[in-house]
């Protein structure tokens, strides 16, 4: 069986919507024994919400250990550790982390700084996450994505956004759990099986993790612009279906 990686956010989805000819191309993907992963840095939604959203737009039952995202890897991370975790993120992530480690609202109380997403960029708070960075705190991200895409071509700041934020306060790089990054490529090397293919919409994040896993790498147009060179990756098409198409039919 060989095992397919596929981003999701601009290149099975947008928002709420499946993009056009994904249900049937995974379908295929299936009926011709292929293994698929879904391999996100969205750190916005928890895994289980995800793994509920694509049964309910695939009508079909799904391991969440084909799942993974920042916050799984995260989780691996942190097992057994006893460390102090102050937040920056949503509500939605802050309960989560509070359900598996130790969270504290006091960022001189902590022993790491995890920094997530908020709908709204929260410019003092970044502030005083920056000055503690400066003082020796450990910060690392969810992942360092500048934007992501949603409907209408739009592109919304990801959590990248604010990171660039506090590199540029404190003049050090920010570790992340999210791809391409060496967590979340190690934690695919340990847990997952080889992956033959990885389709995706960035050249920085899918298509690089690709490369770096030894996949054949697949980038699909979408609205998101790649600053990176696009010929880093094996092949180029439209969108996720004729991907497929080609894969199954060559591979």
């Amino acid at each position: 069986m060989k095992t397919l990686g596929t981003d999701l956010d601009g290149t099975f989805y947008i928002d709420d919507k499946l993009i056009k000819g994904v249900k049937s191309s995974y379908n295929k993907l299936i009926k011709n024994n292929y293994k698929i992963l879904f391999i996100t840095n969205n750190s916005s939604i928890l895994p289980n919400t995800i793994c509920s959203k694509l049964q309910n737009l695939l009508s079909t039952e799904l391991d969440i250990g084909t799942i993974v995202t920042p916050l799984v890897v995260f989780e691996e991370y942190i097992l057994d550790s006893k460390n102090n975790i102050y937040v920056y993120g949503s509500e939605e992530l802050k309960k989560y982390v509070t359900s598996i480690s130790s969270v504290t609202k006091q960022i001189e109380e902590s022993d790491l700084i995890l920094i997530g997403r908020k709908e709204n960029i929260d410019r003092e708070e970044i502030i005083k996450i920056s000055k503690h960075v400066n003082y020796g705190l450990n910060a690392m991200a969810l992942n360092k994505d500048l934007t992501y895409p949603a409907t209408g071509n739009k592109q919304i700041p990801g959590n990248g956004a604010v990171i660039k934020i506090i590199e540029d306060n404190t003049n050090k790089n920010i570790d992340s759990f999210g791809k391409p990054d060496l967590l979340y490529t190690e934690y695919l090397k340990k847990y997952v099986p080889e992956i033959s293919y990885m389709i995706g919409d960035r050249v920085d994040t899918d298509i690089i993790l690709g490369n770096n896993l030894g996949a054949k790498t697949f980038l699909v147009n979408s609205s998101i612009d790649n600053f990176m060179n696009v010929n880093l990756a094996d092949y180029h098409y439209d969108s996720f279906s004729e991907c497929v198409s080609f894969i199954v039919k060559n591979f």
